[in-house]
This record gives structure tokens, sequence and C-alpha cells, in this order.
């Protein structure tokens, strides 16, 4: 895999972590489900992040996927669904 497209990757990653906390700062549980349009804003952010994870080398995944597991788990405990 060139070094640009990994590079490009992990920057999309980061990039896409970092606009998700923004958009979902100052929210509780209740005010972000009824905020449709943060929910989008977050939901898409985390789709780019699983589409750029995507061009990650196999050896960097296995890593990626415990602190995926971990965010999911924690979304899933603050957010619901």
């Amino acid at each position: 895999m060139p070094s640009r497209t990994l590079d490009t990757a992990l920057r999309d990653i980061l990039h896409h972590i970092d606009l998700a906390t923004k958009f979902s700062a100052g929210f509780d549980r209740a005010s972000f489900k009824l905020d449709i349009k943060t929910v989008y804003a977050v939901t898409r952010c985390l789709e780019i992040i699983s589409e750029a994870s995507r061009r990650l080398p196999d050896d960097m995944k296995g890593g990626i996927r415990q602190h995926r597991d971990v965010l999911e788990s924690k979304w899933h405990e603050h957010f619901g669904n």
C-alpha cells in the first residue's frame, strides 16, 4: 500500500474523530437523539472512519478493531441503539 494512501486514511480517521467529538460535545443522550442534524453528522463521520479504516494494512486493523469495539460500546452506552 503506498504511503500516500495510508497517510490519507489515517488523516481521514483522525479528522472525522475530531469532527464527531466536536459535533456531539455538550449533548446528553436525550438532547442528542432529538437533534437530527447532529445525529446525521456524527453518523456520517463514523461511516467515513469505517470506510477509511478499510484502506489500512491488515497489520494495523487489529488494534483499530479493539478501539472501534470500545468506541461502539461507549456510543451505545451513552446514546443508546
